[in-house]
């Protein structure tokens, strides 16, 4: 066992339990899609990456790859489908999430059975809205993963 091994574990647990809960706080509100907010978001987890000595000569996509992290911007891709998951299955209360998601009405078309209309918008911050955002990503979804029986099963 090398130096690398040792440090690999402890990191991962830390960065999830300590760091990671602070950047993703809010962010299916705040959705960072400036550039410039990305970049920032994804540069905290990059500078801690290089905190394990044995990896720092890595660059940062292997670093991910040997301490098992994601990137941010999967992380924020995979926390909307879990969010749609749950509301369009109705484990949240109903009355707080009525009307945020629209399903399609045309059920013959392509896809599943669970398809979202697209909502239309003018402007940048609308469409990086989450009722917007979320569309595209989770109509393209095969039937087998929106009618999982939990978001576990979801999640997996």
């Amino acid at each position: 066992m090398g130096q690398c091994s040792i440090y690999r574990h402890p990191f991962s647990k830390l960065f999830k339990s300590l760091v990671r809960p602070h950047i993703e706080y809010g962010v299916p509100v705040w959705f960072p899609y400036k550039v410039k907010d990305i970049y920032e978001v994804e540069n905290v987890q990059k500078q801690a990456t290089k905190q394990v000595r044995s990896l720092r000569h890595l660059n940062y996509k292997q670093r991910l790859i040997k301490l098992n992290l994601p990137t941010m911007k999967y992380r924020r891709h995979q926390g909307d489908m879990i969010e749609v998951f749950k509301i369009l299955h109705g484990i949240y209360d109903t009355d707080s999430t009525e009307g945020i998601l629209q399903l399609a009405q045309n059920t013959r078309t392509r896809g599943h059975s669970l398809k979202m209309t697209t909502q239309s918008s003018r402007l940048e911050l609308r469409r990086n809205c989450f009722s917007v955002r979320v569309v595209k990503p989770w109509n393209s979804l095969p039937e087998a993963v929106v009618s999982s029986p939990s978001v576990k099963v979801f999640e997996a």
